[in-house]
């Protein structure tokens, strides 16, 4: 909520009223978007005190208005005044997450990788606050107190947070009470205004051709992580994607398989893409195998987590590739194999399921980078 002073001149100008203007957001009336406030009458002063009384009188009408105000302000900002209701006021903010991090199970009862990385936030929010935090507490003194604990909190490897953990934890509150916000619970989210620190840009990092040929496939064989790896560089499944992946969803047609990619919305309801069949590559069809039942899984027990990107890593080390071995990693891979091969950007931009043909650039110019040393060597060549 947000409060503002008007003064409004008198018919016969001798007087301004004082009017106080108190701000909730927006409301949607007959599918119009029109503001939500109220007003409040304070008063009056003269509009040109003439004497000493009418100027002191002036001053003590205004010095109370500046209290009013004050108090308002100090409310908002302790949090007393962001509610709709004080049904809302004594809600416990931590039942309320997990109400809306349930909302990410999938229909059996196991866990989306959204779900985790709630999940995972709320254990570090837990952490800081307790179990019985109430939406009354939850004010930008608290989403400020918070960020600050997580850029000094210390994790398990004994290191602290990085700036992309801290801001993943974070996010997560700040989209939570966005819900709320829509859900009309509170006036306005706290933790929008608070200052998060930004990350360096990281460099898109991807095997090329010859670190691809590295990978020992006698281990990756033998581990189902290091196999759904292979098959990601092949096809550009995300990890999520993998782990649900059916034998159903491998399809045969006119002698050439295919992965057939169900696109999914994000968590703010952003589509990811339409539906899509991928083909697959040799070494994508090799490496899962023989064919099982139709609703088994390809990859069985496959899990995301940095005991598994460690695992990866030793891995990649092993086959001498001195480079990150997460999944996104092995997405890149996939997508930079398609512009070095000149593939349409349309159809890059299908296959990858991007929404946005902006990210599928990024891939082009990337590739286009990496040509340009050898480019320059072609040219010394030649003007020798």
């Amino acid at each position: 909520m947000k409060v503002s002073v008007n003064y409004i001149l008198s018919a016969n100008k001798q007087k301004k009223y004082i009017q106080l203007t108190k701000f909730y957001g927006y409301k949607y009336v007959n599918g119009v978007r029109k503001q939500d406030k109220s007003r409040e009458n304070l008063g009056w002063i003269w509009a040109t005190p003439k004497n000493t009384k009418q100027r002191d009188f002036n001053k003590q009408r205004i010095k109370q208005v500046d209290l009013i105000i004050s108090d308002y302000e100090r409310k908002i900002f302790e949090g007393n005044l962001g509610l709709r209701d004080s049904k809302s006021h004594n809600l416990n903010f931590i039942s309320y997450y997990i109400a809306f991090q349930n909302n990410y199970k999938n229909p059996d009862g196991t866990f989306t990788q959204t779900y985790q990385g709630y999940a995972s936030s709320l254990k570090q929010l837990i952490k800081f606050s307790g179990e019985h935090i109430k939406f009354k507490d939850v004010n930008y003194k608290f989403c400020n107190d918070y960020y600050i604990w997580l850029s000094k909190e210390i994790n398990k490897q004994g290191k602290r947070f990085s700036i992309a953990s801290q801001n993943k934890y974070f996010n997560n509150l700040k989209f939570i009470l966005n819900n709320a916000l829509k859900e009309k619970l509170i006036f306005e989210n706290p933790a929008k205004d608070v200052i998060q620190k930004k990350e360096k840009p990281r460099k898109i990092e991807y095997l090329n051709p010859d670190d691809y040929k590295k990978l020992n496939w006698r281990i990756a064989s033998n581990q189902m992580d290091a196999k759904a790896y292979i098959f990601s560089c092949n096809t550009g499944l995300r990890i999520s994607d993998c782990k649900k992946l059916k034998w159903k969803h491998i399809v045969v047609e006119n002698e050439k398989c295919f992965v057939y990619l169900i696109a999914k919305k994000g968590r703010q309801g952003k589509d990811r893409g339409v539906d899509i069949k991928i083909p697959m590559s040799r070494d994508a069809i090799d490496i899962i195998g023989k064919r099982k039942k139709s609703d088994d899984f390809v990859f069985t027990n496959l899990k995301y987590s940095k005991f598994y990107n460690d695992k990866r890593t030793l891995w990649f080390r092993d086959c001498g590739i001195n480079k990150r071995a997460n999944f996104h990693n092995a997405r890149h891979t996939f997508i930079t194999n398609l512009c070095r091969a000149d593939v349409p950007v349309e159809l890059i931009k299908r296959l990858a399921g991007h929404s946005n043909i902006q990210t599928t650039f990024k891939y082009i110019q990337l590739v286009d980078e990496d040509k340009q040393p050898a480019i320059k060597a072609l040219s010394d060549i030649y003007n020798r």
